[in-house]
């Protein structure tokens, strides 16, 4: 659940006096993909989610607004252009929100906002060596599910 995926539960027979094994595992990554992004993802995508929360209160926002953006570039014969692009969505009723179909290859900036309040700007970059946050490694292998949680700040 704390990835996103929305699972049905199953019922479990507990009997007084006897004991019962339950066994738990996490769902396979495309599974998590399909239920998080129904549309899918392509190779060079991936998917970020993450809670809003109030910087004073640390509580959920429900209708917080979060923005990924990222430049795009291109262009030929030593002429060099960048494209912004801009993904957003709204948190839901939990705080909780989902952006698929980020890219994989570039650098990002991830922010929340709700009314007055922002979060910091979290530079992200994600490539052939890992994940980094604001510049720094996280980890050597980033796959195509991203958790990032949002604090705003008054």
């Amino acid at each position: 659940e704390s990835l996103g995926g929305r699972f049905p539960p199953r019922g479990v027979k507990v009997t007084r006096g006897s004991r019962t094994s339950v066994t738990l595992a996490v769902p396979p990554e495309s599974t998590l993909i399909r239920a998080l992004c129904p549309k899918g993802l392509a190779d060079s995508e991936l998917v970020i989610l993450g809670v809003v929360t109030g910087g004073r209160t640390h509580t959920a926002v429900a209708g917080a607004a979060v923005h990924a953006t990222w430049q795009v570039f291109g262009g030929a014969s030593g002429l060099l252009t960048a494209q912004p692009w801009t993904a957003s969505v709204t948190a839901d009723s939990t705080g909780r929100y989902v952006l698929c179909g980020v890219p994989a290859t570039t650098r990002l900036t991830l922010q929340a906002d709700a009314g007055r309040e922002r979060s910091r700007a979290v530079a992200l970059r994600f490539g052939g060596g890992g994940a980094w946050i604001e510049e720094r490694q996280f980890r050597s292998l980033a796959g195509p599910i991203w958790m990032e949680d949002l604090a705003l700040a008054p």
